[in-house]
């Protein structure tokens, strides 16, 4: 089973999960969330793991700044709503966690069949 843990915001919780054999932790670079993290610190936090793969979790206001997020973090997958999928042009080479809800399941899991792009849905 892969496990991913979601806003990490500090050593402690990236130490624990690389510990506990999580595949991925997620840091939040959306602006407008009480979990974001500036990717300055959220690489000073990766620096210091090894074993989870990075996955950085954006919205529509962050997609002009993955390419800076990218150089900061060198993450290995993003994590994005739909809508953010739908407008994201450019970053097609990243591997993506598609971010969807009970309601969007069913849709999510179409598209994620039909875009080798998505490796994970995400409730």
């Amino acid at each position: 089973m892969i496990f991913k843990l979601d806003n990490v915001s500090d050593l402690s919780m990236a130490r624990w999960a690389a510990a506990e054999g999580f595949s991925y932790i997620t840091f939040n670079f959306e602006r407008d969330s009480n979990y974001y993290i500036s990717p300055q610190n959220a690489s000073q936090i990766s620096g210091w793991i090894s074993g989870p793969k990075i996955v950085a979790r954006i919205s529509m206001d962050e997609l002009n700044q993955i390419q800076d997020i990218y150089e900061i973090l060198k993450f290995d997958v993003l994590e994005m709503d739909l809508k953010t999928l739908q407008t994201m042009q450019g970053f097609e080479t990243f591997p993506v966690i598609l971010r969807t809800g009970k309601d969007t399941f069913e849709l999510a899991s179409s598209i994620q069949k039909s875009n080798s792009q998505i490796i994970a849905l995400s409730l």
